[in-house]
């Protein structure tokens, strides 16, 4: 399939008027000047090797199950679709609903990055609540920092848990709030307002008023992904997040401590220490604990199955 041709699962007149969409697909259009590495960094925040970094820690927890034909959900700039495919996947359908990244972005980074294997990225309008393939039909799911832009998490998971073939995984890198966040933090969080910088920094129109809820953003806490990933049937492998490095010197401080409400961040800590320096878990594995890698700091790794 030649990559260059549109396919669109929805239609692009029902999406283009929506706040969070508009605005995004005209900021598009303000940076199509840029070189390839500058809108993948834009879009993205990283550049390709950090890219690859992270797809080659996903390797290394799913084993031999990055082949076949994956999704890319809520792809972006397209440049783990890319990545991916230079890791072994056969072909994948990178999922947007922003009409300037599948028409130009996508198949603008997947022709940098894969030259002659660019058309086994399929660039495709759409959204990852209605995925127009056959059931059971894919081998391998990703997203990075797309599904908290989900309106209902369970309806997402059970869309994309018919789609996969049985034994496929979804791999999301995303963030999760602790379930300690109130209502109230997480309202204050979805009511801020982008800065001037920010909309200018992103090509927006610098004189919109624009909130993280207007631009398509959900916080969700760990229950809240959880029991979404529960009802859909999926099997968790892996819920881990990414921490800071831990040091001796930390704690030593944190047991000197005698002071009560810390004895719960004591413990933690001494989770997170044991973990990055030896593996060693202390917590079940669908419980937030830490990884060693620290190129991604502040994100949550989940590695779902479809059962047999």
């Amino acid at each position: 399939m030649n990559n260059n041709l549109d396919v669109n699962w929805i239609n692009q007149k029902d999406v283009i008027e929506k706040t969070d969409v508009k605005v995004r697909h005209d900021a598009i259009a303000k940076s199509l000047d840029l070189s390839t590495e500058q809108i993948v960094e834009k879009l993205t925040y990283l550049d390709y090797d950090k890219a690859k970094q992270l797809i080659d820690l996903i390797q290394y927890y799913v084993g031999d199950k990055l082949n076949g034909t994956g999704i890319e959900l809520g792809a972006g700039s397209g440049i783990f679709s890319s990545v991916l495919i230079s890791a072994g996947l056969e072909r994948i359908y990178a999922l947007e609903i922003v009409p300037g990244l599948t028409k130009h972005v996508i198949p603008k980074v997947a022709k940098y990055y894969l030259k002659n294997n660019s058309d086994k990225v399929i660039p495709v309008l759409g959204t990852f609540d209605k995925i127009s393939l056959p059931d059971n039909s894919l081998d391998f799911a990703f997203e990075y920092d797309a599904f908290h832009h989900s309106k209902n998490l369970t309806i997402t998971y059970k869309e994309i848990f018919k789609k996969l073939k049985p034994k496929g995984i979804l791999v999301m890198i995303d963030r999760c709030h602790p379930d300690s966040m109130t209502d109230e933090e997480l309202e204050t969080l979805l009511n801020k307002q982008y800065s001037k910088s920010f909309l200018i920094e992103h090509g927006y129109d610098a004189n919109i008023k624009l909130t993280r809820r207007e631009n398509g953003e959900n916080e969700y806490r760990k229950c809240e992904w959880l029991d979404s990933i529960y009802a859909a049937g999926f099997n968790v492998k892996i819920f881990r997040t990414f921490y800071p490095k831990v040091n001796l010197k930390q704690l030593y401080w944190y047991f000197l401590s005698k002071v009560k409400n810390e004895k719960q961040q004591q413990r933690s800590l001494i989770k997170i220490f044991l973990a990055q320096n030896f593996r060693i878990y202390l917590s079940d594995y669908y419980t937030l604990a830490s990884m060693k890698e620290s190129i991604f700091i502040g994100k949550t790794i989940v590695i779902l199955e479809k059962p047999e």
